[in-house]
């Protein structure tokens, strides 16, 4: 299998491979899209909420890494 990373613009729904790479791949090549936009459509869940506004506990000490794992 052979990959190639690359940065390209979105023009009309199509992403042009760069000329360096045509040449090592066929016809047939599998596609993963990324965006470093933040993603503002998408509708807040709870877990995000929670995320931003944690409750603050007197005492409360998270488990570290090996305890965590021990459970």
């Amino acid at each position: 299998m052979r990959t190639a990373e690359f940065e390209a613009e979105v023009r009309n729904g199509s992403i042009e491979i760069p000329t360096e790479y045509r040449d090592l791949f066929g016809n047939s090549v599998r596609v993963t899209l990324r965006s470093e936009e933040p993603d503002s459509d998408r509708t807040p869940t709870i877990l995000d909420q929670w995320l931003r506004s944690p409750i603050r506990m007197s005492g409360f000490q998270p488990l570290s890494r090996e305890q965590a794992h021990e459970r």
